[in-house]
């Protein structure tokens, strides 16, 4: 009776055996997936937020120059920033424009990353309008990057990039920029360079609309 008995429960225990392990495996593996994912959360968080300044990436350490390479002008920079801000796909201000309209661009060259003789990136601090009558209509002042690629030989703008706003405002810079390029973004200097490229931009416009008021 009791060898029927043992029988009996051991035929009940290796299934329960059994059901058991696989949960155990699949609790195992849902732990896993868990801490993958929250260690990518954890490190995007970090990257863009940073504690007290801090972040926990290299960083973008890319040799720069500060010298435009030959061919591209300013000119070719203005262009490129206007076009992409305006005649983009989605906002049309600048093709249908009328004479009373003024697209204006002004930038400082923070530095030239050069890929080969015919790629560059353009890190520069930019302040580009849209001005009507003398009044602007809407317009930016924030680092960009450029991606310029020689095209028969005309260096052509094919990628305008900007950081990102709010909290990852900082992280994305620092993330993309070289980092002696980002120091400056983030010290007095830059505040120093964003007045200069103001006033020159206002002198633009004056010059335009042949008036001595900026609105």
């Amino acid at each position: 009776m009791n060898d029927a008995n043992k029988e009996t429960n051991t035929a009940y225990e290796e299934p329960k055996k059994k059901v058991y392990v696989k949960l155990i495996i699949f609790l195992a593996l849902i732990t896993a997936l868990f801490i993958v994912l929250g260690a990518k959360f954890v490190l995007f968080y970090y990257r863009t937020h940073g504690i007290g300044g801090h972040y926990f990436y290299k960083g973008c350490d890319a040799e720069v120059v500060h010298q435009l390479p030959e061919g591209l002008t300013d000119e070719d920079i203005s262009n490129a920033v206007i076009k992409d801000e305006y005649d983009n796909g989605f906002d049309h201000e600048y093709t249908t424009a009328g004479e009373s309209d003024f697209f204006v661009e002004t930038h400082y060259l923070l530095g030239v990353q050069n890929i080969d003789n015919k790629n560059c990136k353009v890190y520069l601090l930019s302040d580009c309008g849209h001005y009507k009558d003398s009044v602007l209509q809407s317009g930016s002042l924030v680092v960009k990057m450029i991606d310029f690629e020689k095209q028969k030989g005309q260096w052509v703008g094919d990628y305008l990039w900007e950081p990102r706003g709010g909290a990852m405002y900082e992280g994305s810079i620092r993330e993309t920029i070289p980092s002696e390029l980002a120091d400056i973004i983030f010290s007095d200097e830059e505040t120093e360079i964003k007045k200069k490229i103001i006033a020159e931009t206002e002198e633009k416009v004056k010059a335009y609309y042949n008036t001595d008021k900026v609105a």
